[in-house]
């Protein structure tokens, strides 16, 4: 799934791939990873998504792999564990509106539509983009995320395919995939109650 198809992550039923992750053309990845979140609804996690987070609250949401973090500017500064690895990054924002089809959105059936852009943190550039799409179900939410890792803004700065294979290799993104799946299992530990208490 190329980031031009992304419109399709508002249509019902179930894509080709939703968990795993596939190379395209030009040497990025995409990767897609479904999340049953069970006891949280997709209000409750447009909320977290939406909402700025404390230092404390950022480790909370994946006690294994998250370090710390910092908000500056509107841009977040996530520090990640991968292995051995220590990955300073930033992420911002991004209106769904700048990212789907005005008429495709509006009639959706979704209750979470959660977008952003990541990079690292050390460089002026934009590398990946993110999604998040939830549809509500009987017991919580059901979440498909998509992480277009090799997307570069401005595209100017993007490198050599070859380059863009070595720093997205098959192994981050298996990671990638990974980490998203148990960010929304650690959520679903806390958010419930965190959302009755501050969210009214």
């Amino acid at each position: 799934m190329r980031f031009g198809d992304v419109n399709d992550l508002l249509k019902p039923g179930y894509l080709p791939l939703e968990s795993g992750y596939q190379r395209l053309h030009d040497g990025s990845i995409v990767v897609a990873a479904l999340s049953r979140v069970h006891g949280c609804s997709g209000a409750m996690l447009q909320w977290w998504f939406n909402r700025a987070k404390t230092p404390d609250e950022f480790v909370r949401w994946h006690p294994l792999e998250h370090v710390t973090s910092e908000d500056r500017d509107r841009i977040f500064l996530p520090v990640h564990r991968r292995g051995e690895e220590i990955l300073r990054g930033k992420t911002q924002s991004v209106h769904p509106a700048e990212v789907f089809d005005a008429a495709a959105l509006a009639s959706a059936d979704v209750s979470l539509v959660s977008c952003a852009r990541g990079g690292p943190a050390d460089r002026d550039v934009w590398t990946m983009r993110m999604v998040h799409v939830g549809r509500d179900t009987a017991d919580g939410c059901e979440v498909r995320s998509r992480f277009w890792m090799g997307v570069f803004d401005p595209p100017a700065e993007a490198p050599p395919r070859e380059v863009i294979e070595t720093i997205f290799s098959d192994e981050n993104a298996a990671w990638q995939m990974k980490h998203a799946m148990e960010e929304f299992y650690y959520a679903s530990q806390f958010l419930p109650e965190l959302y009755a208490r501050e969210a009214r």
